[in-house]
């Protein structure tokens, strides 16, 4: 129960004490208005009543017959109000109700005594319009300024009667700022008892409510029956934790928190710690995940990644914690970034966890690395003429092996020009400049490399608009975009230089490149005029070496002729719910495709969608992926989706599930099968409007 609500109800009714304020006035068996001003309060307060009397012996003021009382944004009505000035005690009986903005308290009787701050109202009603939530209570007693006690109360957020879902309880002890105490704990659906809980405590907090939160139970094949214990701790407004204490079956227990803060808009952060004393591995075990940004001023930031575990098994074992459990390396770093109008610097160090080999002090690091980049500057007016450039500085560092510094850095000259009003020209020059520092013989030796890369390219575009009238489109335009250009690299040997990553092989280019790109844009009437849609964009190129054959580069497949491959890529978009991407690397010599790549994705306005990718790189991937959506009713949803490998015939991962949806309450199967690691799971999600999720795996 959300008792901060309770007590903004109290402090609904407390205000009644406007009746201590009242001074002696005229009175009739007419319907009368009284408005009396209190200093001590916002506003003055109004009175209605069919007849207002005052006892002075006995300080009693009695309104009785359609009481009415208004203040502020409140309202309150009853068939009798009385309040005693001497011993501070008040009545409201008959059709009590307390309104404040959405919220409603009804009740047969309220009596409360405004001076110790204790009372009892008698069969209230609860409506919190902020969650839907009705509260109900037999008897509600204030036995302190911030505590309560309720007897025989019911929580729900569902409307009627008989409600879906709700809790009942025999009696709650709460004290807000502290802890709330309840017993015979029932929950019910649509008044049938499912779950009891004989005794319970947590806190009660009005701003942020700290606690433990609904236990997850289930069952996997991979470890046994699942039972997760979590824990909610509201630290400031601003910082978060979440504790839990998980039993993974044959596994063991295994503790994790997952720490979050937000302190300005673009300020954010996560932290996860896991850590299991794994019997089926017999040792400890751990992991710690991260990520965090925080900028000093809109131009200065300071962002981080952290990915470390204890094993390389880790990743295969507890994959739900970790998202790159397929891949080979684990990736943490923190890097700090400053930008300029015209540039941006950027200085940052790298981790890198090799998840096959037993030894990491074999695998480079990056420690650190400073990254610039220049953005082209105008030199002279009047000159199409523009400087730019970009700088790269890495210590590459091993626990066991290198230590070498590089240095890169390449000033570029660009020359942009518009001739004959349709020919694009931009050309470029650059030096592609590399010092690296060995630090491994002591000696610091330096080696260099030196490499001029120049290049240049035409192209201009023709188009055609068509009127057309086919369903809300109007008018096509067409275009049609040749391009050809020119690219040189001098010839560069590397043999002798350190093989650090990629970046160090830079190939000889010799290369002429020509292609062609194609755009249709559909123009659509709307209600309020027009709107504009690229409906398809088609490009197709190739490269001729006027050198050395072109050899595949970083698993990039391509002819090792002179005549490269024939690439092509098309983006068709039919409407707003209809689009498809293909890319593919057609090699001429052998007459074949050497790689491909599907995307087709099917949506409409109601929310459901289809999506299938097919994925092809000779003899390196071949799968297919596909997934989907769809509001099978108002009230049920159907979902699935699945990865399947040609190359090793197995369906990596496949997941399908059904969420039924109601008014206040929701429930959501999801049955997944995995190959990598295997496991099968059953997991059941019911969701309760305002309340929150409860969770089980089998």
């Amino acid at each position: 129960m959300k008792f901060k609500n309770f007590y903004k109800i109290f402090n609904i009714i407390i205000f009644i004490i406007i009746f201590l304020s009242l001074s002696t006035f005229l009175f009739a068996e007419e319907p009368k208005v009284l408005t009396i001003p209190i200093s001590s309060l916002k506003g003055p307060i109004t009175i209605e009543a069919n007849r207002l009397t005052y006892n002075r012996d006995k300080g009693l003021y009695t309104a009785s017959g359609k009481v009415m009382i208004k203040f502020n944004e409140y309202k309150i009505t009853a068939n009798f109000i009385q309040y005693n000035i001497k011993n501070f005690e008040l009545i409201a009986r008959g059709n009590v109700l307390i309104i404040h903005k959405g919220d409603k308290l009804y009740s047969d009787s309220v009596h409360l005594n405004t001076k110790n701050k204790t009372g009892e109202i008698i069969n209230g009603k609860i409506f919190l319009s902020r969650g839907s939530f009705h509260i109900t209570g037999g008897k509600i007693k204030k036995v302190g300024e911030k505590r309560y006690i309720i007897y025989d109360g019911t929580l729900t957020s569902c409307d009627g009667k008989r409600p879906d879902w709700r809790f009942t309880g025999k009696r709650l002890n709460v004290e807000i700022e502290g802890f709330a105490v309840v017993s015979g704990v029932t929950f019910q659906i649509k008044n049938y008892p499912l779950i009891y809980v004989p005794w319970g405590i947590f806190p009660v907090i009005t701003e942020r409510q700290s606690g433990f939160l609904v236990p997850k139970l289930g069952y996997s094949s991979k470890y046994g029956p699942k039972i997760s214990i979590p824990f909610f701790w509201a630290i400031t407004d601003q910082f978060d934790s979440t504790f839990y204490l998980d039993y993974l079956g044959k596994r063991g227990i295994r503790g994790r928190s997952d720490f979050r803060w937000a302190w300005l808009r673009n300020s954010y952060g996560r932290l996860s710690l896991f850590y299991i004393d794994d019997h089926d591995y017999n040792d400890n075990r751990w992991a710690i995940f991260g990520k965090f940004a925080h900028y000093l001023n809109n131009n200065l930031y300071i962002k981080g990644d952290i990915d470390l575990v204890s094993d390389n098994e880790y990743p295969k074992d507890f994959g739900e914690d970790i998202k790159y459990r397929s891949q080979r390396y684990l990736r943490s770093q923190i890097f700090l970034g400053k930008r300029w109008s015209n540039a941006h610097l950027l200085a940052r160090m790298v981790y890198f966890d090799d998840l096959i080999k037993t030894n990491n002090d074999e695998t480079v690091q990056i420690l650190p690395e400073i990254i610039g980049y220049i953005s082209p500057i105008k030199l002279y007016q009047g000159i199409p003429l523009y400087f730019g450039g970009d700088l790269d500085f890495i210590h590459y560092w091993q626990e066991e092996g290198k230590k070498v510094d590089r240095f890169y850095f390449a000033p570029t000259l660009f020359l942009p020009y518009r001739f004959m009003d349709r020919f694009e020209f931009l050309s470029y020059i650059s030096l592609l400049e590399t010092f690296y520092i060995d630090e491994n013989d002591g000696s610091g030796s330096t080696k260099s490399r030196e490499v001029l890369d120049t290049g240049m390219k035409i192209s201009t575009t023709l188009m055609k608009v068509y009127p057309v009238s086919f369903l809300s489109i109007k008018a096509v335009k067409h275009t049609i975009e040749p391009e050809i250009g020119y690219r040189y690299t001098s010839r560069s040997s590397y043999k002798e230089l350190p093989l650090l990553d990629e970046s160090d092989i830079i190939p000889h280019r010799n290369w002429i490149t020509y292609g062609i790109k194609s755009r249709l844009i559909g123009k659509f009437a709307t209600i309020s005029g027009s709107r504009f849609l690229e409906l398809l964009r088609l490009r197709i190129y190739q490269n001729y070496s006027l050198g050395d054959p072109i050899d595949s580069i970083n698993l990039i497949p391509d002819s090792g002729k002179r005549l490269s491959n024939v690439r092509g890529e098309l983006t068709v978009h039919l409407s707003p719910y209809l689009s498809y991407r293909f890319d593919t690397s057609l090699n001429c010599f052998e007459k074949m495709i050497q790689s491909s790549n599907h995307i087709l994705t099917i949506t409409d306005k109601r929310g459901d969608y289809f999506l299938t990718e097919v994925r092809y790189t000779d003899d390196l991937v071949e799968e297919i992926n596909a997934g989907a959506f769809l509001k099978f009713t108002n009230n049920i949803d159907i979902f699935g989706s699945t990865k399947y490998s040609y190359l090793d015939d197995i369906f990596i991962e496949s997941t399908i599930g059904v969420n039924f949806k109601f008014n206040c309450w929701g429930i959501r199967v999801i049955l997944a099968d995995r190959r990598r690691p295997s496991e099968t799971e059953i997991l059941f999600i019911i969701t309760l409007k305002g309340i929150g999720d409860i969770k089980g795996e089998f």
